[in-house]
């Protein structure tokens, strides 16, 4: 079994290789969910949201989202309002059994997830991985900026010296776990 992680700040790529490993033409094919964003959406937020912000779409696995996101509530943030690693390390037991049973479900021969927010979260779910391989996307932090701003900026006023020290937030997350899990 192989498991791929795709950790990578939102606007950096991580939906373009995400969309590779689930479309590759390989066998096994590497199964990056089974329910996509894309997929939960309603035709009128699918134009707006999908269509909008990845014409390509952003092959997230819907579940893994929703989780992050409820993770991170708990904890007291968003995915752009990160709260402290401690913060959410505090959530172990809450959601340990929840992560536990969403891998298990998707966990095949070789599988996946892509979403952003688990740059934040990563450290829940990495004791319940076999055999994880984590793939980390990096882009400028000014080209995250200005996407992010573009795509944000009217409906949370998102601004550019937020969003830059946002990436660097994200890329410093992503650089603290595989680093102390031993992977670089």
């Amino acid at each position: 079994m192989k498991t791929f992680v795709v950790l990578g700040m939102h606007r950096s790529g991580t939906s373009l290789l995400a969309k590779a490993l689930h479309t590759f033409d390989n066998d096994p094919k590497v199964s990056m969910g089974d329910i996509m964003l894309e997929d939960s959406l309603d035709d009128e937020e699918e134009v707006g949201l999908a269509s909008a912000s990845n014409p390509q779409g952003h092959f997230e696995d819907d579940e893994f989202m929703q989780l992050n996101e409820r993770i991170l509530a708990a904890a007291g943030g968003s995915w752009f309002k990160p709260p402290t690693r401690e913060k959410i390390m505090s959530l172990s037991d809450k959601f340990s059994d929840e992560i536990k049973a969403l891998v298990e479900k998707r966990s095949s021969s070789i599988w996946g997830w892509k979403d952003p927010r688990s740059c934040l979260t990563i450290d829940l779910f990495h004791p319940h991985l076999e055999n994880p391989h984590y793939i980390c996307m990096f882009r400028n932090v000014e080209e995250v900026a200005a996407s992010l701003v573009r795509r944000d900026e009217h409906s949370i006023g998102m601004h550019t010296e937020y969003a830059v020290n946002l990436a660097k937030e994200y890329n410093r997350r992503i650089l603290q776990f595989i680093s102390e899990v031993g992977v670089i």
